[in-house]
């Protein structure tokens, strides 16, 4: 044993006197494959010391055979942290399977990694087959939408509650973050129904069709309710003053009904129609005006019902409030068909629990970048 390592020794002092191109290779390979298979010979100061040289030595050698170092690091199970460390720090070309796949790197070794490196290195740890809350939590921070989307997209990502609240809120604005978003394991239940405002409209009919959610008694226990979304504005004047007189007023004399409502609609009286809807659906009138504000017709659907409004009576109620709304955009035949189907197949049950949820997590507000412009693209 004594013996081989002085000839390592001898070797390596020989190597170090070359300071070719040529010489400082085949040092780096000398020293790599020293401390890949030392068997225990090195101290805990050479091992420091060797990996020090071989960190200073990486920007001498050829990229191909940095690389051919990592084939055989990760090839080897029992290779050392210290050069998986180093060279995940190198070039992309080189660091990219180990950031990928190397198990010898820590959380805490890719997090530093992640504020210290660039996107590509983001990416690559992005692919990792599991990463642990506090890893995703970097890459999210990072903010670059291509690395999110790659964080969302992999089954083996765990997000903590604040992250996915943190990239629903994102994904107003970025839509690629939506599709992943809502596929992705162990999503909270609040955080699709607050998508679900800015969502396009084949992303909101999934939201509202495939959402697990309590259709019986509410329950704390199935429904989760993390912290609301902005406050959807401030409830229109005309609304609260027909909610306080007259709607208040025929709901004491148990006159608010369906033809009290579709009465409204066909006159175009906007305001008492949707505090009506609030009144009969038992919801904060700050609700109802979104939804009756909502170009895309699920919300108003869900509403409609909740209070058990026929197929053709929602697509009057609807087609009175775009009317009324002076929207520039027609409504083609086709969407206003595919609305009716979603119509037919919401269960009245469902959109209770729906109804329920949303009352404690208020929708966002009605702005230039909200649902009606999404809903309107996706038609």
């Amino acid at each position: 044993m004594v013996d081989t390592v002085q000839n390592d020794a001898q070797e390596l002092l020989s190597l170090a006197r070359d300071r070719s191109r040529e010489g400082r290779a085949r040092l780096f390979q000398s020293l790599s494959d020293l401390f890949i298979g030392e068997d225990g010979r090195l101290n805990e100061r050479e091992r420091g010391l060797i990996s020090g040289i071989v960190d200073m030595l990486t920007d001498m050698v050829d990229v191909d055979i940095r690389q051919t170092l990592v084939r055989k690091l990760l090839a080897q199970g029992d290779s050392p942290a210290e050069l998986h460390r180093i060279l995940s720090r190198d070039v992309i070309e080189v660091a990219g399977p180990l950031l990928r796949a190397s198990t010898k790197l820590s959380d805490a070794d890719l997090v530093e990694i992640i504020g210290a490196m660039g996107r590509d290195h983001a990416a690559a740890i992005a692919l990792r087959a599991a990463l642990s809350e506090v890893v995703t939590e970097a890459l999210i921070d990072c903010g670059d939408a291509k690395v999110v989307v790659a964080v969302l997209s992999n089954t083996g990502a765990s997000l903590s509650q604040q992250s996915y609240r943190r990239v629903a809120a994102d994904a107003r604005r970025i839509e690629a973050y939506q599709r992943p978003l809502l596929l992705h394991r162990n999503l909270p239940p609040d955080v699709p129904l607050v998508l679900f405002w800015w969502a396009a409209a084949p992303l909101r009919r999934h939201i509202l069709e495939t959402l697990e959610i309590d259709v019986g008694e509410p329950d704390p226990d199935v429904i989760e309710i993390g912290p609301p979304p902005p406050d959807p504005g401030p409830v229109s004047a005309a609304v609260q003053e027909a909610d306080s007189t007259l709607i208040q007023t025929l709901q004491q004399t148990g006159q608010l009904n369906t033809q009290a409502l579709l009465d409204f609609a066909r006159s175009g009286r906007v305001p008492p129609l949707i505090a009506g809807i609030a009144r009969a659906a038992d919801l904060p009138l700050s609700l109802a005006q979104r939804a009756c504000q909502d170009p895309g017709g699920e919300p108003l659907a869900v509403l409609c019902r909740m209070i058990e409004l026929t197929r053709n009576d929602f697509a009057s109620v609807f087609l009175m409030l775009r009317k009324q709304a002076k929207m520039r955009d027609p409504l083609p035949p086709q969407a206003l068909n595919d609305l009716l189907g979603f119509y037919d197949r919401l269960k009245r049950s469902r959109a209770m629990a729906i109804g329920r949820c949303w009352a404690d997590i208020p929708p966002p507000p009605a702005d230039g970048t909200g649902p009606g412009k999404a809903a309107a693209r996706a038609r």
